[in-house]
């Protein structure tokens, strides 16, 4: 049987490790010998670190600041008993913790508590040892079981939140249609749609309103885009959310869109809902994409516009209609004055200065 170790299994080793941590605070104030508990706890704190550092496709920045722990952590039991070692020793847990806050996770106040516990711990013990004050011994004592309760408090909270994720992950891939078996699996071993159905899993485990879908189907065959597709149907109906949805598959956006908002050069060319900018086309550009798009009937007579010229660059566009230089009904106001985005009846918004010609040229081209 192989054993598979997770971010989940370090953390309850670093949970364990701060427990013999307070239990050695304790025996401190009960003045009894805790080098054993002391030496557990630097072999716990030192395997899991170890091995954090070793992860299996951690970036480079994480098993550097891993190993700078680990190290420090080596350096703290080498120079036992100087300040160098106490100094190395006080910084390890500050450390460790900080990687993991950098993360992103919940642990900002345990943080805090245990840079705070640490350094006065270790100005009230170099007091001690170094200038004669040994009053201060028992509030040493103090500090080191507050720093003890506190690095148990931030391994609670990492090892917590760690199984709360996981439980969340979990319940997202089953929405997404993703076996659950799967969760410990890499990139790499997974095929393009179920990568898809991850991306999308990425996407809505937030729980957003609104998500920007930019050619989510463009890589996948069409039997694996329906049922993308299919999913994010679903997905919409069950959790109320709305898709910007940025494709070049114009049979993909006639099937899952509301409203289409067609886009040249970076520019709005027309706007409309679905049925409407499908049956009626305003714009020229707008007809040229439609007429693009391959018919079924053998014998159908639908005529294809092909636009002449080069695409302008969006860096450098054209003067006055952006679309002029290809346009099949440029006229000269197009080459020097911009239209304006408005309202041909019904919502349906179109960006040129025939709009009206552009219907009536197209409902033309589908009667020859």
């Amino acid at each position: 049987m192989k054993l598979k170790f997770t971010r989940k299994t370090w953390y309850f080793f670093l949970l364990a490790a701060a427990a013999m941590s307070m239990l050695g605070g304790f025996a401190v104030l009960s003045g009894l010998d805790f080098s054993g508990l002391e030496l557990i706890v630097f072999c716990i704190t030192g395997i899991a670190v170890l091995f954090l550092a070793a992860q299996k496709g951690a970036p480079a920045k994480d098993k550097r600041s891993y190993t700078l722990v680990f190290v420090l952590l080596m350096l703290s039991k080498l120079a036992a008993g100087g300040w160098a070692g106490d100094l190395c020793s006080a910084l390890v847990w500050p450390g460790l913790l900080a990687i993991e806050y950098g993360h992103g996770r919940p642990i900002q106040r345990p943080l805090q508590l245990v840079c705070i516990s640490e350094a006065l711990r270790l100005l009230f013990w170099l007091l001690t040892k170094y200038a004669g004050m040994s009053a201060l011994a028992f509030w040493t004592n103090i500090m080191f079981v507050l720093l003890a309760c506190a690095r148990g408090w931030a391994a609670l909270v990492l090892y917590k939140t760690q199984e709360e994720t996981r439980a969340q992950v979990l319940k997202v891939m089953e929405v997404v249609g993703l076996n659950t078996k799967y969760y410990n699996r890499y990139p790499h071993e997974f095929s393009g749609g179920q990568r898809q159905r991850i991306g999308i899993a990425r996407a809505i485990v937030l729980n957003p309103s609104l998500v920007v879908c930019d050619e989510p189907v463009s890589a996948l065959d069409v039997s694996i885009q329906s049922q993308v597709l299919n999913l994010l149907r679903q997905l919409q109906e069950s959790m109320g959310m709305a898709y910007i949805f940025i494709s070049h598959n114009l049979s993909v956006i006639k099937h899952i869109s509301d409203r289409v908002m067609v886009m040249y050069l970076g520019h709005v060319v027309e706007l409309a809902d679905k049925k409407e900018l499908f049956a009626n086309p305003s714009h020229p550009y707008t007809q040229a994409l439609l007429s693009a798009i391959p018919v079924p009937e053998r014998h159908s007579k639908r005529k294809k516009i092909i636009l002449q010229g080069d695409l302008p660059s969006p860096a450098n566009p054209p003067s006055g209609c952006i679309f002029h230089t290809r346009c099949f009904m440029a006229q000269e106001i197009c080459s020097t004055q911009k239209p304006e985005l408005r309202d041909i009846g019904g919502g349906h918004l179109c960006a040129c200065h025939f709009c009206n010609g552009a219907c009536a040229q197209n409902e033309t081209t589908e009667e020859k």
